[in-house]
């Protein structure tokens, strides 16, 4: 694996990730648990409630509402952290940050391109795939090439 001055290894990245997860799920999706919920029909597994599901184009539409509405919100955490502050709240534990290859903090539409993985949503779930095996192979993710920003140890 390739990695860059100051580049942090992969298990930081990593660990920051997960703890941005657990912080996104405590206090953003958990909001949403109530509402995914009432999808459930009581009494059928998930396997039985989703072929209801598909039936009903009601609640297909406002399933698919509902996973925008929530990427929105996942995405606005990642990006508007990277762009008012430099890091996420994971990163910040890490000791890591987000620069622009002018030395400065990412513009918004850098730290927005950056974090499109968060739509899981079809041509962005590609990058589920490619960001890691652009990160292990040149040691810098895709996004962060395109974007021309770089994850940085402290």
């Amino acid at each position: 694996m390739k990695q860059e001055k100051n580049s942090p290894p992969f298990y930081r990245r990593l660990i920051a990730f997960i703890l941005d997860l657990a912080i996104v799920n405590l206090f953003i999706f958990s909001g949403f648990s109530g509402i995914l919920s009432s999808f459930m029909t009581e009494g059928q597994g998930i396997v039985d409630s989703y072929r209801s599901f598909l039936q009903d184009e009601t609640m297909v539409s406002a399933m698919t509402l509902l996973s925008v509405l929530m990427s929105f919100f996942l995405i606005s955490y990642f990006a508007l952290s990277e762009y008012l502050a430099g890091s996420t709240i994971g990163m910040t534990v890490m000791h890591l940050s987000v620069e622009s290859e002018d030395k400065g903090r990412p513009g918004l539409l850098q730290a927005v391109v950056r974090n499109l993985y968060c739509f899981p949503f079809f041509p962005f779930i590609v990058l589920w795939v490619l960001e890691p095996l652009f990160l292990a192979f040149r040691g810098r993710r895709l996004t962060e090439a395109l974007t021309k920003t770089r994850t940085i140890q402290e």
